[in-house]
């Protein structure tokens, strides 16, 4: 048999002659082939176990296997196919039978290997494409599964060498539900969609999937550049915005500053206009009295008008000295203000006698006081004599500047109480305060040691200011030390520029200090 089908196909081809299976099996592995025809009957190994083997091994598997049998029948050749032969020939047969079978397989063996390789080459330029594409590319099954993704969706997600299918887990946990939720409806639906979001790397896509049979194939595009720039305009645009509405409020704030300077000026200059005009005309009549007197050589006589009239001149020049120190705070509140806002505010430092200092600031305000009704107390702490301070170097101008504002502010809120009264008390300490609060650390300062005499110390000074005004609400409080805010309680607007409080904090900040209002509990 092996001689006769040698004869036959010799005249057209190589002919390569096995006596077995196994034989026949490893001259396939060494010369690759291009038609196998096989007896089903042989030894060692039959056609069917050849059959099997050649199908087995990759390299193999796409040459075409005729078998030869003695046994004819339709079940026989149906198991000769099922086996994974390419076609089955009975005994006896032509040989014209079989060359034309042989040449049948042999053509369709070369599409075959023609359709693999081409095959090959395709799935090749396809993984090429997807190693090289600037996108993550993904493909997730209809249970929501991802099945494969390329090396960019990795990158992108931080996936690393993680398996596919737990990528979710690398979706930002803010993101996690809305991803989910995005494709298992488009699964539902069968459409296609897009939804961005964000990875725990930080990374920004925007994530885009079509549905098909068989799930959905999608893409990952990196959007984070393209998302800080957003957010970068975003910013720029916010920060305008704010450059704005900073420039309206100057502008607002300078017509304001305008606007109440000019009011708080108009009014001591009206009181000091009229003042000044009681003076002059009680001191015209006064000179018009005396020079009858000297013309006729009468003796001047004190009468109880003249009294009155002298009584009128001193309250008032009085009230023209008032006014003047209330100009001068508001003053010296605007220029500080002016300076601040040109950057211009700096500190002068030189040493005084503390003491002796802080009793003229307050004298200054003494006399107003006494005017308006108000008991006033200036009380100095044990700790000043404890701790020896005779002396302090600071800014001598803004330190006074802080305790005339806060004394201007409590004489204003003190006049309209029944009972009013003003209470300065002054310590020092070489500890700051215990909280965020401005309280004299009492437990602390208490026992404190003395400090030698000609040595340079860092202290605290603590300057507390209490009147019987009315208080304040607590959302006044939280407004009282900005700028052109005013006290207000339920009944009464207190008047004033609305700066000295606001200048007073400022100076304190530059100080090393801090500065804060509380209201009492009675």
């Amino acid at each position: 048999m092996l001689e006769y089908i040698k004869g036959i196909f010799g005249r057209y081809c190589h002919v390569r002659i096995a006596n077995n299976g196994q034989v026949a099996l490893e001259m396939a592995r060494r010369f690759s082939p291009q038609l196998i025809i096989s007896d089903v009957m042989m030894p060692i190994l039959d056609g069917f176990g050849l059959v099997a083997a050649v199908k087995a091994d990759p390299l193999l598997q796409a040459i075409p296997i005729i078998l030869l049998s003695a046994r004819a029948g339709d079940s026989n050749r149906a198991e000769g196919i099922l086996c994974g032969a390419d076609d089955y020939i009975p005994k006896p047969f032509s040989s014209r039978e079989l060359l034309a079978r042989a040449n049948l397989q042999i053509q369709l063996g070369k599409r075959k290997r023609d359709m693999e390789y081409r095959f090959q080459e395709r799935t090749k330029e396809v993984q090429i494409l997807t190693d090289l594409s600037p996108v993550g590319l993904f493909r997730v099954d209809n249970e929501g599964n991802m099945l494969q993704c390329n090396d960019r969706f990795r990158e992108l997600s931080g996936l690393g060498l993680a398996r596919e299918s737990q990528w979710l887990d690398f979706v930002h946990q803010d993101y996690h539900s809305q991803v989910g939720v995005a494709l298992n409806e488009a699964l539902q639906k069968q459409h296609e969609g897009s939804v961005d979001f964000v990875f725990s790397n930080g990374i920004w896509v925007k994530c885009s999937f079509r549905w098909w049979k068989h799930g959905l194939v999608g893409t990952v595009t990196d959007m984070t550049v393209t998302r800080l720039y957003e957010e970068s305009l975003t910013k720029r645009a916010d920060e305008a915005e704010e450059r704005r509405i900073e420039a309206e409020e100057r502008r607002r704030g300078q017509e304001l500053l305008v606007d109440v300077t000019s009011h708080e000026l108009r009014q001591p200059v009206s009181a000091v206009i009229n003042c000044a005009g009681v003076v002059l005309g009680n001191l015209s009549r006064l000179r018009k009295v005396l020079g009858e007197c000297e013309e006729q050589k009468q003796r001047f006589e004190v009468t109880r008008e003249l009294l009155s009239e002298i009584d009128e001149d001193l309250e008032s020049l009085n009230a023209i000295e008032l006014c003047g120190i209330a100009q001068g705070h508001i003053v010296n509140d605007i220029l500080t203000l002016s300076r601040m806002q040109l950057h211009m505010l700096t500190l002068q430092e030189s040493t005084f006698p503390f003491i002796r200092e802080v009793r003229q600031v307050c004298s200054i305000l003494f006399n107003e006081m006494r005017s308006k009704g108000i008991k006033y107390s200036l009380i100095f702490g044990d700790s000043i004599q404890r701790l020896g301070i005779k002396y302090v170097s600071a800014d001598k101008i803004r330190f006074g500047q802080v305790i005339i504002n806060l004394l201007s502010n409590a004489i204003k809120f003190s006049q309209i109480s029944t009972e009013k009264s003003i209470s300065i008390t002054v310590d020092v300490s070489r500890h700051p305060p215990t909280d965020d609060s401005c309280k004299y650390p009492a437990d602390i300062a208490d026992n404190e040691e003395p400090i030698p005499i000609g040595r340079r110390v860092p202290i605290q000074v603590y300057v507390s200011v209490k009147d019987s005004g009315p208080g304040l609400q607590p959302k006044d409080l939280e407004l009282l030390f900005q700028r052109f805010q005013k006290g207000t309680n339920s009944e009464v607007v207190f008047g004033g520029s609305g700066l000295g409080l606001f200048v007073s904090r400022k100076i304190c900040d530059l100080l090393g200090g801090k500065i804060e209002a509380r209201v009492s509990k009675q």
